[in-house]
């Protein structure tokens, strides 16, 4: 159940949402002037190899400010000039609220806010989520320093498997952990439900397919967004058919060993967030 926070609970909570951030940690606020107590709690959080998510507006970073900020090592920082909106969360709670991240607010401001948690109102925890990523998709991205997933994930290759699909057990344990908001199926293919929209099916074997429920919003996509889509990723084959079919390049080609799984899992994963970011924005025109 929500819980109704004051200016003392703002704070509170903020630093414990910080403190208790296992794996992400999201951070929107129009202004900047940290206190030093955030900056150790952030410091801590970056040496944890927490994936740190800042999202500001109004003014760009003083010098100071992006000295502090971009001195960590899991980081993405973003720019949007009309953001208004404050919001802080890790992946079991968020607060959305009146206060800025910035002294005066903590000391001077009378605050109000919300405390959500993702297990008793997770239908509001993903609708924020879905907002936080429209924010982030609209925003300039300033710095990332996040070492990428796969350096941590990826497993020696299966014998078993071929060259077609060595890379799905791999790439499974990346997805779910990725997109940890969605169901990842896996047998012999992976599959998320309602990625990255609703009535929308990711599935993955040797090649990448996206399956609309909704044939009128497929046609719509394939008569207005085409060439967006095709375009977003540099050399890779679309086949508009029954759903869309995406094969790597003809050209692009991999070893069956480590080094070759590595470059397999990074293209998948670069091919899969570019096409969701577009089917993400085309959605929101659709009418």
């Amino acid at each position: 159940m929500a819980k109704f926070l004051t200016t003392v609970g703002n704070s509170f909570y903020i630093e414990q949402i910080i403190l208790n951030a296992e794996k992400n940690l999201t951070l929107v606020t129009p202004y900047l002037n940290l206190s030093n107590n955030l900056i150790d709690r952030l410091n801590d959080a970056d040496k944890a190899n927490i994936k740190i998510t800042l999202i500001y507006g109004k003014s760009e970073l003083n010098k100071n400010e992006k000295n502090k900020i971009e001195a960590f090592n899991n980081i993405e920082i973003y720019f949007c000039k009309n953001l208004h909106a404050k919001c802080y969360l890790n992946e079991h709670s968020l607060i959305i609220t009146s206060m800025n991240l910035y002294e005066f607010s903590e000391r001077n401001n009378r605050e109000m806010g919300i405390l959500i948690d993702k297990e008793t109102d997770d239908e509001i925890f993903k609708d924020t989520l879905k907002e936080i990523e429209s924010i982030k998709n609209s925003s300039e991205l300033k710095t990332q320093k996040v070492e990428p997933v796969t350096t941590k994930l990826i497993s020696p290759p299966d014998e078993k498997n071929g060259i077609y699909d060595f890379h799905i057990p791999s790439l499974y344990k990346i997805l779910k952990l990725k997109f940890k908001d969605y169901t990842v199926l896996y047998e012999k293919q992976i599959i998320i439900e309602d990625f990255p929209i609703k009535g929308v099916h990711l599935e993955i074997n040797g090649r990448i397919d996206f399956h609309f429920k909704n044939d009128r919003f497929y046609d719509w996509l394939r008569n207005n967004y085409r060439d967006k889509i095709n375009n977003s990723c540099s050399d890779e084959r679309f086949f508009w058919n029954y759903c869309l079919n995406i094969y790597t390049s003809k050209y692009f080609e991999v070893s069956e060993d480590q080094e070759g799984l590595e470059k397999k899992v990074t293209k998948y994963l670069e091919i899969i967030d570019n096409v969701k970011e577009q089917i993400t924005i085309a959605s929101k025109n659709y009418n």
